[in-house]
């Protein structure tokens, strides 16, 4: 009986409080320089996360949303200084459904 209380009370206290935790923060690693049309690896491995989302902005005009991925690979098209962003996703408290994000950036030149 005092097992019950007490699992009730701590199913009581979850729902209300809900489970915490911390926000993901988003890293990658990558080339800083590259050719065009050569394939660049982003790995996003450094991140410190059990993320739902990652988003990828490679910065020239292609967003890739892959969950799972620990590594993806881009092609630039043309030369220029490209900023790439990677956001992401987890959610904070099961029971209303938050989400907490964070974002890292870094730049890739491309060269002909």
């Amino acid at each position: 009986m005092q097992k019950k209380i007490f699992l009730g009370l701590v199913i009581i206290t979850v729902a209300t409080l809900g489970c915490k935790r911390e926000k993901p923060v988003a890293c990658f690693t990558s080339g800083e320089q590259v050719s065009i049309s050569d394939s660049i690896t982003f790995d996003l491995s450094c991140s410190e996360n059990s993320a739902t989302n990652n988003t990828w902005d490679f910065g020239d005009g292609t967003v890739d949303n892959s969950a799972s991925a620990s590594t993806i690979t881009h092609s630039y098209t043309a030369p220029g200084q490209y900023t790439v962003t990677l956001t992401v996703c987890e959610h904070a408290m099961w029971f209303k459904g938050k989400v907490r994000c964070d974002d890292f950036s870094k730049t890739v030149i491309v060269g002909p």
